[in-house]
């Protein structure tokens, strides 16, 4: 395997155990995969992790967060094509994570409705028409 490297932080990054690169490799084929591979396989997901880390982040920035959220997710898929998000799409987030995840992770995973809306918008509009129907008692 390919030593632990620093990230951007100074945090150590691992390499991923070759168990689990087999594991995943065989979800998407039947070869078995030769003892070169190992190290490639740990250099490409080490940099989808830093590409997809680094996308998700310019998202919540985006918005105006300090940390990423599921909609940070859902938009990095949208952008991605894997999810529905405008025309040309492939599917659903939940049938992504159909096809993709275990059964046993499939029921924690908490599907995030595209377009809607938390927190103070459900609160002001109620307020307004409060304030609204002050101003018209007086």
């Amino acid at each position: 395997m390919i030593n632990s490297r620093l990230s951007q932080h100074g945090i150590v990054i691992p390499s991923l155990p070759r168990d689990l690169l087999r594991d995943l490799s065989q979800q998407f084929t039947s070869k078995p995969l030769s003892k070169e591979c190992y190290p490639l396989l740990d250099l490409a997901t080490q940099s989808f992790f830093r590409n997809l880390s680094s996308d998700l982040a310019t998202f919540a920035q985006h918005a105006g967060r300090r940390s990423i959220e599921e909609t940070d997710v859902q938009m990095l898929m949208q952008r991605q094509r894997f999810v529905k998000g405008g025309e040309g799409a492939k599917m659903s987030v939940f049938s992504v994570a159909q096809r993709y995840l275990p059964g046993e992770l499939l029921g924690r995973v908490r599907m995030v409705k595209s377009g809607a809306k938390k927190g103070k918008a459900r609160g002001t509009k109620r307020k307004r028409s409060q304030q609204e129907e002050q101003v018209d008692a007086e």
